[in-house]
């Protein structure tokens, strides 16, 4: 039998074909080649994922043709596809989308060309330049002696020199004293950025003893994945660099993977100060072109780092020797919108396992998951308990909002206690950073004479005011409406706006210090790609005196200048109906309170609540993470909750309420026929968001300890169940929300 490729094609069919590789392609044809094979009756193109020894079927249609020079997946990154499609419940199809950019898959972005002009071979030199630069073609003599010292040049770099430029290339090569090529050129995300070469630092000891453990990782037989516990400021990035200079020196790769994109920028920096060119970066708001030829360039192994947000993950390195998850705990890895919903710490560990390379989960707050992982000994524990250059952890103080009220006599929004603290900055000449996770100036509009709450019509959520543009919006669908000035059941003009957002929060602060520079950071205001890095630069180099924003301000920055952190409404997110609250809301406070007194100064962090005496509050002032820990991993216990079972969510959507409810029953009935024995089946329950753009929500849920079991059976099932036109299923493994 001739050679056989087993071609991956995306029909969403969830299974490769078996194609002959004719003789011409033999050796052209490998795993992870992308080709173009016959189908039915037309041509598609897919990857190979194997090439077996025999095929089950006696005659098979011949590959066409190879459509890449060299394979865009290698065997180990096939390997963890095929596993994020087991484990996650999804189509080989779709995991392997994940592997790949889309600018990669579907070729709408090719390789940059630009025309080079160079020199014939063999020119005297010593005869021609005088005899140009004696006679009247002064630009033609000015680009031979260009050529000539500064061999091959762009035509756009030569046609610059004057404006004859162009008509004296053309002489030129009329001449046959120059010839013209094409050369590809990369697009550089770079361009604009200029760093400073940087060495290592001379490390504290806990931080020593850290690099120390994972050098041995680098080399072992035997590696475990590092859970590096290490406090805000305790200088986990110099451990970072330092093992990644380790790991380089092996002739291995790395991969640095951060939460958000808004710390690229800076992480990249740091890294290219440490590296120079040989780091990459990958992430979604780079361009097209930019992302296809880094994607290239790693490829072809012309850069041995790669930083960037969760898709980073899947670099295409052939030698992976480090993964590094920075702020490992963040939400912001997990894959929430489309299939697969991978989480890329839980993915970055089976990588790791596949390729045999060191993986390093690094936070301040670990999930209670690895948490577990490490008590238990199943991850390996690093912790780093100092800051370094003997920096103070922040003082944390927890500002009771009910007794600010009897205070004064009505609510506020910034306590007395936190406005005196800022007006003291600000004399001081300190910064400061004010956090409230919700954005907009009120969350919603309301009557006050007849009841009526403006309501999105496509959504079960109510319009966010924003005052800038004086529009109501929804932030789950983005429908925009302008504000009315009157009630639009009864005509009332004492309409109200209440609740609170940043943008409350900015004009709040412009009207008690109209003399600071404030500065906002949300998603209405980070708008284009320049926008993080172009904030955070300014606010850096002390441009503004104030730094107001939501959760993406909350971890990864470096401000040594702020010494004060005020937390609006730490009870935001306590009291959702979530049994992770209380854990997400001490890491984001931890988190956030981590931002003051980074450098010589001391810090303070002023927390505004309700609930003072809130355990997970009181572990925050405390800075009592173990205790904390050891509390809620009590009660998970008990209740039976992850981490001592996985969970997974099964959702229904569609247009008609009663029917998605149907839907969802009959799959959820199938479970429980059959596999009632191996976890607990709950549902249908409409969703927490019942309604969203026009379509309604329910979910079952599963709470076991066999994901794997009950994963293959779902794929299984939605295969067989039809549902109506406009009606889908979505399975959710490990989710961060059960609503």
């Amino acid at each position: 039998m001739s050679a056989i490729a087993r071609v991956l094609i995306n029909l969403k069919l969830d299974r490769a074909f078996d194609y002959a590789i004719p003789n011409h392609l033999i050796g052209k044809v490998n795993i992870g080649s992308q080709v173009e094979v016959p189908f039915n009756k037309g041509v598609l193109a897919g990857y190979v994922v194997a090439m077996p020894s025999h095929s089950k079927f006696p005659k098979l249609r011949e590959i066409l043709d190879v459509k890449s020079k060299q394979p865009l997946l290698s065997d180990a990154l096939l390997k963890l596809g095929d596993w994020m499609a087991d484990y996650y419940c999804c189509a080989r199809e779709k995991a392997l989308e994940s592997l790949l950019p889309g600018v990669i898959r579907s070729e709408r972005v090719k390789a940059k060309q630009q025309l080079m002009i160079e020199l014939v071979e063999d020119l005297n030199m010593d005869e021609l330049l005088p005899k140009y630069e004696s006679g009247r073609s002064k630009i033609q003599a000015q680009i031979l002696r260009r050529l000539h010292l500064l061999g091959a040049q762009s035509r756009k770099e030569l046609t610059q020199l004057s404006g004859g430029a162009s008509s004296a290339i053309t002489a030129l090569r009329k001449k046959g004293l120059i010839h013209v090529r094409e050369q590809a050129v990369n697009r550089n995300p770079f361009l604009a950025s200029k760093v400073l070469p940087d060495s290592p630092k001379s490390l504290t000891e806990e931080q020593q003893k850290a690099l120390d453990a994972i050098c041995s990782n680098l080399v072992s037989d035997l590696k475990k994945p590092i859970l590096l516990h290490g406090v805000t400021g305790s200088g986990k990035t110099e451990v970072y660099l330092q093992a990644m200079a380790d790991c380089l020196e092996q002739g291995k790769n790395a991969i640095m993977l951060v939460p958000e994109i808004s710390l690229t920028p800076q992480t990249t920096d740091r890294f290219r100060a440490r590296f120079g060119d040989s780091v990459s970066v990958l992430h979604s708001h780079l361009s097209d072109g930019e992302r296809f030829d880094e994607w290239h360039r790693i490829n072809k192994g012309e850069v041995n780092i790669v930083v960037g947000a969760r898709s980073a993950l899947f670099a295409p390195f052939k030698n992976l020797g480090l993964i590094i998850v920075d702020e490992a705990h963040e939400n912001s890895y997990k894959q929430s919108e489309i299939s697969p919903r991978y989480h890329a710490s839980d993915v970055a560990v089976m990588r790791g396992k596949f390729e045999d390379a060191t993986v390093i989960l690094g936070t301040a707050t670990p999930s209670l998951e690895a948490y577990r992982n490490a008590i238990e000994d199943r991850y390996e524990y690093i912790e780093m308990t100092k800051r370094v250059d003997h920096a103070q952890l922040p003082h944390i103080e927890l500002v009771d909002m009910v007794t600010e009220k009897d205070k004064i006599g009505q609510a506020q929004i910034i306590s007395k206690t936190l406005e005196e603290e800022i007006r003291h900055a600000l004399n001081q000449g300190d910064q400061i950073i004010l956090f409230l996770n919700r954005r907009g100036y009120a969350t919603q509009l309301q009557c006050l004479s007849c009841g009526y709450v403006a309501e999105c019509e496509q959504c079960s959520v109510k319009y966010t005011y924003h005052r800038e543009n004086e529009m109501l919006i929804c932030h789950t669908c983005g429908d925009v409406h302008k504000a009315p000035r009157a009630c639009p059941s009864c005509k009332d003009e004492q309409i109200r706006f209440s609740g609170l957002g940043t943008q409350k929060i900015e004009s709040i602060i412009h009207g008690i210090f109209p003399e600071a520079r404030v500065l906002r950071m949300d998603s209405d205001t980070m708008t284009t790609k320049d926008s993080y890095s172009k904030t955070l630069s300014e606010f850096k180099s002390n441009g503004a005196d104030i730094l107001i924003g939501t959760q993406m301000i909350a971890k990864g920055l470096d401000f040594p200048s702020v010494t004060l952190v005020g937390v609006i409404f730490a009870d935001l997110s306590l009291h959702i109906p979530d049994f992770r609250a209380a854990e997400k809301t001490f890491q984001l406070l931890v988190q956030v309170a981590g931002r003051a007194g980074r450098g010589e100064l001391p810090g303070k962090v002023l927390v505004q609540t309700y609930t003072p005496y809130n355990p997970a509050l009181q572990a925050v002032k405390a800075m009592d993470l173990k205790g904390f820990y050891k509390e809620e991993l009590d009660m998970r216990q008990a209740a039976n909750f992850p981490p001592f079972r996985r969970s997974i969510a099964i959702r229904c959507s569609g247009e008609v309420e009663s029917e998605v409810a149907k839907q969802l029953q009959i799959l959820t009935d199938l479970l429980l026929r059959d596999f009632s024995h191996a976890g607990d089946i709950i549902g249908p329950l409409p969703s927490g968001l019942l309604k969203r753009r026009n379509r309604f929500y329910y979910h079952s849920l599963i709470f076991t300890d066999k994901t794997l079991l009950f994963s293959r059976a779902l794929k299984h099932y939605l295969k067989q169940i039809k549902l109506p036109k406009q009606y889908y299923f979505e399975v959710d493994v490990d989710p961060i929300y059960l609503t």
